[in-house]
């Protein structure tokens, strides 16, 4: 009994410590919170404010509150419709490819081989140029009659004449994903590779003595291994392709006709070109619930993988 009326009695005292103790490192952190709120709650709090409002950038003085008239209207535009589906198309065809190619690389570079170096310090190339530039340089490579493309595939004996690979709308969304996977495969490879590095060798050893197969080690010991790596790079390039601008506005500006148009360039297109702000907020606003909507299971599955590390 008077072990635990001690006990009882410290218990306080302890957490009275506990939040002392705790005091400087919240001072600490304050101006850290408070920064990255600015940057991040206001903007967010701002977008859904100006969704409620009809607001032209031409008549600043005209902004009326419309309630949920923008919301109504934007699920009866074409233009809307058709630029979230481009992007779920564009962004699942991209990363799906990126992952499937990136875990090969990184297989590869895994390997002792000489000169897995250099090709991994090349790797880094595509991540290393501007955005805009890239784009506008495969624009310039796929683009007949002076594109580098289809004048090889013909002197090769591939194709009878040069294919308009920005002509048609499949063709279009093609070589769009083509980009994106040339520029961020090695992003998804380097990420893979570090998985690969850490992996535990005493398994692959006992696997090994045991007699296993290649694919059978890469099944049941590698790809269990690396599913937080993949996890991890999965949610960062979805956020990232769904967020895609530069490679469509400087490779196909979301044509032929609409058939590229993904929803960063509808925003932009509502609200720098036609200026109406408020709508604009509003697509912006959807745009981020269904990019929530998706990235919000993985992120929750990464966060069980490291919790039952």
């Amino acid at each position: 009994m008077a072990t635990l009326s001690t006990r009882t009695h410290d218990a306080p005292i302890a957490r009275k410590k506990k939040s002392k103790m705790n005091a400087p490192a919240i001072i600490l952190l304050a101006p850290a919170v408070l920064l990255l709120l600015s940057v991040t709650l206001y903007p967010f709090l701002y977008l859904l404010y100006t969704s409620f409002f009809s607001q032209n950038l031409m008549n600043p003085s005209a902004k009326a509150w419309i309630g949920f008239g923008n919301y109504a209207a934007l699920f009866k535009d074409a233009d809307v419709i058709r630029g979230f589906t481009n992007t779920l198309v564009f962004a699942f065809g991209a990363v799906g490819i990126q992952m499937i190619l990136g875990t090969l690389i990184a297989l590869i570079l895994d390997k002792d081989l000489p000169g897995m170096k250099a090709i991994t310090i090349m790797m880094l190339i595509p991540m290393s140029i501007t955005p805009i530039v890239g784009a506008l340089t495969w624009k310039y490579l796929l683009t007949p009659p002076f594109g580098w493309v289809g004048y090889y595939l013909q002197k090769l004996g591939i194709i009878d004449q040069p294919i308009v690979f920005l002509g048609s709308g499949f063709s279009a969304m093609m070589s769009m994903i083509a980009l994106d996977v040339w520029n961020w495969t090695p992003f998804v490879a380097l990420i893979l590779l570090a998985g690969l590095k850490s992996r535990p060798h005493d398994q692959l050893e006992a696997a090994s003595i045991d007699g296993a197969r290649r694919y059978q080690v890469f099944i049941y010991i590698t790809l269990p291994f690396l599913k937080r790596f993949i996890l991890i790079a999965v949610v960062l390039r979805l956020i990232e392709a769904f967020k895609n601008f530069t490679g469509v506005f400087g490779l196909t500006n979301g044509g032929p006709g609409n058939s590229t148009l993904l929803a960063s360039l509808v925003v932009y297109r509502k609200a720098l070109e036609s200026f109406q702000i408020g709508y604009a907020a509003a697509i912006a606003f959807i745009f981020l619930i269904l990019l929530s909507i998706i990235t919000t299971p993985l992120i929750g599955r990464l966060q069980k993988e490291i919790t039952n590390d």
